[in-house]
């Protein structure tokens, strides 16, 4: 039977039934009396010893993010430090982790290295290749992006205008040479 008094369920581990084998688990103590909070519990997960970096050591998201549950609910660990540090997230903006701040981790949970932004401001900061090309000050062929040698397709990509105009006068020198060797 289980030690602890009161309780007359069979043994399952540690001389405690499952109840309070499962209590100890979570909360350090068979009864349950000194359950941790659940900033306690958040902290807990926390690495702090390197250098900038707080690092998320609990379960992490398949995209890298920590992950934590609250009332058994899951909750992204980088938006529970940065609400419990700084307050609420502002409607519409979403957290970006600041590379120029020295973060260089999505399971980092320090709130000194996470920024509001729009979510357009997020995707042109990160790896995808939009955002690597969004910051390209140049087209492939070295011609600058700037106002007068820029313009956007509908699709919201940039174009060169130069490198535009020269495909077209290509286009129109083959097409000319096509139709000046057929014979009506």
């Amino acid at each position: 039977m289980c030690s602890i008094e009161g309780c007359d369920k069979p043994v399952t581990a540690r001389t405690w039934c499952q109840t309070h084998y499962m209590r100890w688990k979570r909360t350090g103590h068979p009864e349950g009396s000194t359950r941790k909070t659940v900033e306690e519990r958040f902290w807990s997960f926390v690495d702090r010893t390197s250098a900038g970096c707080w690092l998320w050591t609990g379960s992490l998201t398949g995209y890298g993010y920590g992950q934590f549950s609250v009332n058994s609910r899951p909750v992204l660990a980088h938006r529970f430090s940065y609400e419990l540090s700084m307050g609420k997230i502002p409607e519409g903006l979403e957290l970006d982790h600041v590379r120029a701040r020295g973060c260089l981790h999505r399971h980092c949970v320090n709130p000194a290295h996470l920024e509001p932004v729009t979510r357009r401001v997020n995707q042109r900061r990160g790896d995808s290749p939009s955002g690597i090309s969004s910051r390209k000050a140049e087209c492939v062929n070295g011609h600058e992006f700037n106002a007068e040698n820029t313009y956007i397709t509908p699709s919201g990509k940039r174009r060169c205008r130069k490198c535009h105009a020269s495909r077209q006068r290509g286009y129109n020198a083959r097409r000319l040479r096509l139709f000046s060797t057929v014979s009506v």
